[in-house]
């Protein structure tokens, strides 16, 4: 289990805890408000990266979450990896009702894809005849350290809970968190971010991931680990550019023929003649990435997702860039020629080395 990370707190950023008592330290939680760069009011929606619950702390995790108004939570660390307790069970189990404090928090369903759980909570404060339902996301595919093999389902999960988030009107920041709070918490966070860059002002806007990622480690320090999280990043961003590719291309499609095949989620399987037509290079153009700790691979190799995805096996070959400008015209790809242009300018490629700490 991780203990309470102290530096992990930048002072501006961190969320303090409200109606609580005048005893020192009292006001503390380890958790800070993320959001984007232009984004200048400070009450506006946003994320809440946290580390998980220690066992001393799950009356605190709620008593932020009811303070702030979260209505959907994102776990994304298993309860014991490799032996370790990464996080507390901070939520009721079924049929139960867990007090925390003078929070309440009681079981109402659980749902179950191939990966993640997803349950539901009623939760009501003592003082308060209001009663919350939060939804509680729990993606099970993310090892520590590591990446999925698959951006697709991760794309996919994301979908998922941005869905939900808009649905519930008021609702205030998703809470993010894994273990220490940082790793796969920034990677959710920064890939979130640049694909709402990219709905709200099109595949033209200007995308630094880089930036990005300093940004949100202006909030809380330490945000996207790794190597192997750093470029899982670009990773993402390619799979899904590639994605709304195809999906215009079959939104034409049934404009000429009248048929609707628009319904793609984010896998592999490209339009070609006819909806159930798979191209082989679009097939293979999406990367495998071995999950990595300092540089290492690890000897079990990468996480198993579960979308429909046929990734390249060379790591070297997979990570040459292939959406960007200074591509020279012998290593571009048919299917990608829509994205060589700057309409998907996103940056120079990576050398996939953290970026320094903002200064």
């Amino acid at each position: 289990m991780y203990e309470s990370l102290l530096s992990l707190e930048i002072d501006h950023t961190r969320v303090v805890l409200t109606e609580v008592s005048n005893e020192l330290g009292a006001d503390y939680i380890n958790a800070n408000y993320i959001r984007f760069e232009d984004d200048v009011d400070r009450n506006s929606c946003g994320y809440i990266a946290t580390q998980g619950c220690l066992p001393g702390s799950i009356n605190d995790f709620w008593h932020m979450a009811w303070q702030e108004n979260s209505r959907v939570i994102v776990m994304t660390t298993k309860e014991v990896e490799r032996g370790k307790s990464k996080c507390a069970v901070y939520w009721p189990k079924e049929g139960e009702t867990k007090e925390c404090g003078n929070i309440a928090i009681k079981f109402s369903s659980e749902t179950t894809t191939a990966d993640y759980a997803l349950r539901e909570f009623i939760v009501t404060k003592a003082d308060s005849d209001e009663e919350r339902k939060v939804y509680h996301y729990h993606f099970q595919a993310w090892p520590d350290h590591g990446v999925p093999a698959d951006p697709g389902c991760v794309l996919n999960f994301l979908h998922d809970v941005n869905s939900r988030q808009e649905a519930i009107e008021g609702a205030g920041p998703i809470i993010v968190h894994c273990s220490a709070g940082i790793g796969r918490t920034g990677t959710f966070i920064v890939i979130d971010m640049i694909l709402t860059q990219i709905k709200k002002h099109g595949t033209n806007c200007e995308i630094d991931i880089q930036r990005t990622i300093q940004t949100v480690r202006s909030q809380r320090s330490g945000m996207v680990q790794t190597e192997a999280q750093y470029k899982f990043v670009y990773m993402a961003v390619q799979h899904y550019m590639e994605t709304s590719m195809q999906r215009m291309q079959a939104e034409r499609k049934s404009a000429l023929v009248g048929r609707d095949y628009t319904n793609i989620r984010y896998s592999s399987e490209a339009v070609g003649l006819s909806p159930l037509t798979v191209s082989p290079q679009l097939a293979a153009s999406t990367p495998v990435l071995p999950a990595m700790q300092s540089g290492k691979l690890d000897e079990k190799g990468p996480t198993k997702c579960t979308s429909e995805v046929h990734l390249a096996k060379n790591v070297d070959e997979a990570f040459r860039p292939q959406i960007y400008e200074n591509i020279p015209s012998r290593d571009k790809k048919p299917h990608l020629l829509p994205l060589l242009t700057s309409a998907a300018n996103i940056g120079p490629p990576p050398s996939f080395a953290a970026p320094p700490p903002p200064s």
